[in-house]
């Protein structure tokens, strides 16, 4: 059998990145749709993704290997070898199927040393790898002896060639990345995330005595979560028009997140923040039902530390329709530029605290529904079948 796109997903297990390769497998069936297709992954994430193309009613005709994936806590030095074998293993795999296409989905910093080593060993290959969060990594140099021979900055830029070509998710994120290293302009592509948006018609506004805040997703340092907690602490001894309630969508990995840049926050005694989940994700069902309850979605990431990483709460405030309120960062900008009035980008904490106190005292019913009419209008330019367009042409 040929399967001529291997995709594979070496990283993860379970539910977690099982979207956004869900949302990948569809673009690249749009891309090349008489074209076969194998996915290679661990087996329940396998199922998470099946599940995740039946309710979105995707039907695509693809293969399925399962691979054996690394623990996640291992350090880089023991973690190499290992990943030296994997991907020696994914590229046997696509030589024995004629695969001319794999794609990487998600990689670590010892996965980049073990592909830039193997592939001039596999010539037929053309190799595709997906960069994520990874990539605040070249801000930073090695601290420890043990990081230097995986240093991420040094490896992404030696050893280029033509048959290696780097996946970014945004055409700000390029930007960004070139910027640090310009040597890279030949071997970047640039997509939108891909992502499958809610096709329910969320047709109410907000309840006219509560204004809900949401922030989506994992709660760390990186994303702001100090500055959610500090919105909702100081906004819920204010004397407003409407009650606020700030909603954390996800989870947080330790019950006392500090020193935070105004105090320490002990989650459950001292936050006025709902918490539905404090220490493990939410379901996918949870996720969606909060989801739906929120009224603004807050994006707080800090501007300087996240300007080459996709926001995936950006695509979630998309995905349900809930007017954003953020920190300016050059992904955004590019965003709100692209889109028009999807909400409100902000310079700093005071703007965002003021902006949420006018929201809480004036109404702003015929602001909100226009918002949410551009959302999901201009949300269509990020589809699926416009991604795939794009990588037919890249591809071509």
């Amino acid at each position: 059998m040929i399967y001529l796109i291997l995709i594979c997903e070496p990283q993860f297990k379970g539910f977690e990145h099982s979207q956004f390769n869900a949302a990948l497998i569809t673009a690249v069936n749009n891309a090349f749709p008489n074209e076969k297709i194998l996915f290679l992954s661990e087996k329940d994430h396998m199922s998470n993704i099946r599940k995740i193309l039946d309710k979105n009613s995707i039907k695509i005709d693809f293969q399925y290997e399962e691979i054996n994936v690394i623990p996640q806590n291992l350090i880089d030095p023991i973690r190499f070898p290992r990943e030296l074998i994997l991907f020696n293993h994914i590229f046997n795999i696509a030589s024995k199927f004629n695969s001319n296409k794999v794609i990487i989905s998600n990689i670590r910093r010892p996965s980049i040393v073990s592909i830039k080593l193997l592939i001039r060993k596999f010539k037929d290959i053309n190799c595709y790898i997906v960069l994520h969060g990874i990539l605040e990594s070249i801000h930073n140099s090695p601290l420890k002896l043990t990081e230097i021979p995986f240093w991420f900055h040094f490896w992404l830029s030696i050893r280029n060639i033509d048959r290696l070509r780097y996946i970014v998710l945004g055409d700000s994120i390029k930007e960004e990345l070139l910027k640090k290293i310009p040597s890279l302009e030949s071997y970047i592509l640039s997509i939108d995330h891909p992502y499958f948006f809610s096709e329910e018609n969320f047709n109410t506004t907000p309840n006219q005595k509560v204004v809900r805040f949401g922030f989506f997703g994992f709660g760390s340092i990186r994303k702001g979560i100090d500055l959610f907690f500090k919105l909702s602490n100081n906004i819920k001894n204010m004397e407003t028009r409407f009650k606020p309630e700030f909603i954390l969508i996800g989870s947080v990995q330790n019950q006392k997140l500090g020193p935070f840049t105004y105090k320490k926050v002990d989650i459950l005694n001292d936050s006025s923040a709902i918490i539905p989940s404090h220490k493990k994700p939410l379901s996918m069902e949870d996720f969606e039902m909060y989801a739906k309850t929120i009224d603004y979605a807050l994006i707080l990431h800090s501007p300087q530390e996240n300007s080459l990483t996709p926001m995936a709460s950006f695509f979630d405030a998309l995905s349900y329709l809930k007017p954003i309120i953020a920190l300016k960062n050059p992904f955004l900008k590019y965003y709100f530029n692209q889109m028009g009035g999807i909400g409100y980008l902000c310079k700093d904490y005071y703007e965002i605290e003021n902006l949420i106190l006018q929201i809480l005292n004036d109404d702003l019913t015929e602001t909100y529904d226009h918002q949410r009419n551009v959302m999901l209008n201009q949300r269509k330019k990020l589809s699926l079948e416009i991604i795939g367009k794009k990588l037919a042409r890249m591809w071509d």
